[in-house]
């Protein structure tokens, strides 16, 4: 998702209305219409990664991802570079750093060490982008902006797939372990010590409903922010 972020997106605005004759606004509008689709898509995606896990979906999505990102390099009108990424956006694309796929099985698998693993996952995102932002403009230089398309398209599903495959799973009691690490026998343990006051919270978590949830202020608080 790093190659659709603000800064390596920017590279290409230069080189493609110089080709395709289009205003810089154009790139605005792709912007807008990837985000405007994916706050309408974002509900449905979720249902679906509480269903499924990120693990399936993205393996399903990495491939449209390569598609729609290699299509980028095809385009000869602002409208059709809008719609590819429209499309993006109604498939979850949001940005850099702001994916259900990547925030949802990291709130599973943590509870206790939520925010810590949160704070080592968005490290990811400005490494990522001191990497891919030389090495993009290098490409579009020595290849052209289309074909640095193509080669983005393929890389990112690669890597999705491969993520994907390798390493995600839904949660970890789908794999008999518990979140934060713990074995069974030690979250036993803890969770006598919590109920005898000594410590404040384990790994067990309150089973908040969608409607549920929606009826809190806190809710809105948050969405808001």
């Amino acid at each position: 998702f790093i190659i659709l972020g603000g800064p390596n997106y920017g590279l290409f605005v230069k080189p493609m209305s110089e080709e395709l004759g289009i205003g810089q606004s154009s790139f605005g509008w792709a912007h807008t219409a990837r985000l405007l689709a994916a706050g309408v898509s974002a509900p449905f995606i979720g249902r679906m990664l509480d269903r499924h896990g990120s693990r399936r979906l993205l393996v399903f999505v990495g491939v449209l991802i390569g598609f729609t990102v290699i299509g980028l390099g095809f385009v000869s009108a602002a409208w059709q570079m809008i719609g590819l990424f429209m499309f993006l956006g109604l498939i979850g694309v949001m940005g850099a750093g702001s994916s259900l796929y990547t925030t949802v099985p990291i709130a599973k698998w943590f509870v206790r060490k939520r925010g810590t693993a949160m704070a080592l996952a968005s490290i990811g995102v400005p490494i990522s982008i001191a990497i891919s932002v030389p090495l993009t403009q290098w490409t579009i230089g020595e290849v052209g902006w289309r074909t640095t398309w193509i080669i983005l398209g393929g890389l990112s599903s690669v890597v999705i797939l491969f993520s994907a495959l390798i390493f995600l799973r839904r949660e970890p009691q789908d794999m008999g372990l518990l979140p934060d690490g713990a074995s069974p026998k030690n979250e036993q343990n803890f969770d006598a010590q919590t109920n005898s006051g000594l410590h404040s919270h384990s790994t067990q978590e309150y089973p908040w409903s969608r409607s549920q949830a929606i009826r809190t202020g806190t809710f809105w608080r948050l969405t808001l922010l």
